[in-house]
């Protein structure tokens, strides 16, 4: 599994393969980066910002 990981992350430094970031979110509101995940409100990744 390890492996396979630092395959991707190299994929992704090399941009190779792109990761689209559609939205962040702050800690304090995690909750509702997680009700617009269950509603499908979202498309690519989404970032919870410590």
């Amino acid at each position: 599994m390890l492996r396979r990981a630092a395959d991707v992350l190299e994929l992704v430094h090399t941009k190779a393969l792109e990761t689209t970031v559609t939205a962040r979110y702050p800690l304090a509101e995690v909750a509702r980066a997680h009700r617009d995940l269950e509603a499908r409100r979202t498309t690519g990744k989404l970032l919870v910002i410590p």
